[in-house]
């Protein structure tokens, strides 16, 4: 792709297919499964994190080294890779070697769209989980909402505290995955900078460490999820973050070991929040493609804020770091209360 327009416009289509496959996905296994999904849920999450674990890790023998590069997984010949070019010579075209996991990836993606064209040929009407039907009955049938007006003041309120829980959860999910993204992308960036200095080497094994604690517990969490359930899985995930920052603030720029005790119980504790919170609203109200799409484009927009206002300071005033993950834990506590009262005290009349 010599272009850099049409290599825009490709990857502007990526982005659209992959916003959609993933809310997509989100209210298909639901559907599937309604208030049996926690687990399956959980194992669709997993294998997104088996694929940032190991997408890195499966690219690196394709790329061109330099000394920078080197200095992260430590003093690497370029030789290795590729013969005939030289450290810090601008390279050809023609020795770049990323066509090669683009094209794997792209196999990967071709086989999906065959399987899942099949899936669809052959069971093109797949019916809802029973639980999932039976709630979309009670909750949008419009012949019970005629029958009194008792009845539709009350179809009224579940609307508007259905929205309102909606809302808080968009909210809950944007600072999430703020929370997850700067933890797993800018460790590094801290640890260099830090009063520690520690090296690039070792930066990139404290980010390691987190996108491994993370995908590992959420491997662990397909098991238990059934049985503790959604809502108290994500209390316990929210204490153990909050553990993760007790130790950070006060010790993780002076004790290395306090930074990784710390960065990898943020790996743990925002490991199975994702899933388990949209299983938790699936238990209350059918999640539809709609709610889908509203939380993740919410969650998506964390992706690159908070990361980007962090950037800019990390350097100079390397704690920001810290703050900013305790001020995000703080708030993502605070929201998960008010979402909890709400489903107890409010949202439970209805449903």
């Amino acid at each position: 792709m010599t272009d850099l327009y049409a290599l825009i416009g490709i990857f502007f289509a990526n982005g659209l297919v992959q916003g959609t496959i993933n809310t997509a996905s989100n209210a298909f296994v639901l559907s599937v499964w309604g208030k049996e999904s926690e687990p399956f849920i959980q194992t669709y999450f997993f294998f997104f994190g088996i694929g940032a674990l190991v997408a890195p890790v499966f690219t690196r023998p394709f790329l061109i080294e330099n000394e920078d590069v080197s200095e992260i997984y430590g003093q690497i010949d370029a030789r290795n890779f590729t013969d005939d070019i030289q450290l810090n010579q601008e390279p050809r075209p023609e020795d770049l070697q990323l066509v090669y996991p683009y094209s794997i990836v792209g196999g990967v993606f071709a086989y999906n769209c065959v399987y899942f064209f099949l899936l669809w040929v052959l069971y093109p009407q797949t019916e809802a989980h029973p639980s999932q039907a039976k709630a979309l009955a009670e909750t949008s049938n419009p012949s019970d909402i005629e029958k009194s007006s008792e009845n539709e003041k009350k179809q009224k309120r579940f609307q508007v505290f259905k929205v309102i829980v909606i809302l808080l959860t968009a909210c809950f999910m944007h600072i999430y995955y703020g929370l997850e993204l700067t933890a797993g992308s800018l460790v590094l960036t801290y640890a260099v900078e830090s009063d520690l200095k520690l090296s690039k080497s070792q930066g990139a094994e404290l980010t390691a460490l987190f996108w491994g604690v993370f995908t590992g517990w959420r491997l662990i969490a397909i098991f238990y999820i059934e049985y503790i359930g959604s809502e108290l899985n994500i209390a316990s995930s929210l204490a153990v973050i909050l553990l993760g920052n007790v130790i950070l603030i006060p010790f993780a720029n002076s004790s290395e070991v306090c930074l990784w005790i710390g960065i990898a119980l943020i790996g743990l504790g925002t490991s199975s929040i994702w899933g388990s919170m949209f299983s938790y609203l699936n238990d209350h109200f059918p999640v539809t493609s709609k709610i889908s799409s509203v939380l993740t484009v919410s969650a998506c927009v964390g992706v690159f804020i908070f990361p980007l206002i962090i950037s800019n300071f990390v350097e100079t005033n390397p704690d920001v770091f810290l703050w900013v993950l305790l001020s995000c834990s703080i708030v993502i506590v605070f929201l998960y209360i008010l979402i909890i009262l709400l489903m107890r005290l409010e949202m439970k009349k209805y449903v």
